[in-house]
């Protein structure tokens, strides 16, 4: 991250004129801010891809249930390669229409 000239240069001048109760200057408080601002980013960025790992996870079990549940329905078990196959590969049309408007929705897909 790059900062212009013009915001270093106003930064500076404010700095000759605050300074903090312990001794800082208005600069060494923004590099502070800086750092804690780039460790919440990295904290914020591991979470994210937690989360991802997560709801992938979550969406492989969800669809195992749902291929169980719909065999169960039908009378009959589930042979286990059924069981493992896509969560759309079964899904009702209008479940299909449903899930693509929400992407549309939320940006997900143009």
């Amino acid at each position: 991250m790059t900062i212009s000239g013009a915001f270093k240069t106003r930064i500076s001048k404010l700095g000759h004129f605050l300074s903090v109760a312990d001794g800082k200057t208005a600069w060494d408080e923004l590099k502070e801010m800086r750092g804690l601002l780039d460790e919440l980013s990295l904290y914020l960025t591991t979470q994210f891809r937690h989360m991802n790992v997560n709801q992938a996870l979550f969406r492989r079990l969800l669809s195992s249930v749902y291929n169980m549940a719909l065999a169960l329905a039908g009378g009959k078990a589930a042979p286990p390669d059924k069981i493992e196959d896509g969560f759309y590969d079964d899904l009702p049309a209008r479940f299909e229409n449903i899930i693509i408007g929400l992407e549309k929705q939320y940006g997900l897909k143009t």
